[in-house]
This record gives C-alpha cells, structure tokens and sequence, in this order.
C-alpha cells in the first residue's frame, strides 16, 4: 500500500497509473523489468537514468525505494506479452 501510494505521487506522472508507461517512459511491464533482480530495480529508482530520462530518487530514504520495488514488483507483465 506504501509503495503504491508513493508511485501514485512520483511515478505515474511518467509511467502512467497502471505502470504502462507516458510517451518516453518505460512501460513497467514489460518483462526485462518484471523479470528484474530487486536489487537491480532499487539502483534504477535511486540513481535514474538521465539519459532516457528517468530521474535520480536518491533523495527518497532507501525504506521508500525498496516500497517503490516491491509495488513495481506487484505489477506483472502486461498479458499481452505472453509472460507473468
């Protein structure tokens, strides 16, 4: 629920409420991200990625990042896809 809250606030300006993604942001979705080790999902929100224009999180405490993993984690793959 935290973690939803959060994407809410800071995300779906960008990723969409469903996670799928506005204009030039990633469709969370997709399986590359679904299939994500935590880990590497936690370095991504905490230090972006400028240049395909995902902003640094850094300033979110690591308690809020890992609630923001586990929230994208809880998305699943888009049906469409053909994976969970």
């Amino acid at each position: 629920m935290a973690g939803r809250k959060l994407f809410m606030k800071n995300c779906s300006g960008c990723h969409g409420k469903e996670g799928r993604g506005l204009k030039k942001a990633k469709n969370l979705r997709l399986p590359e991200i679904q299939g994500a080790p935590a880990g590497m999902l936690f370095d991504w929100i905490r230090n972006g990625n400028l240049p395909s224009g995902m902003p640094a999180w850094s300033h979110l405490p690591d308690q809020r990042i890992w609630q923001l993993v586990t929230y994208v984690q809880t998305l699943g793959a888009d049906p469409d896809t053909g994976h969970q």
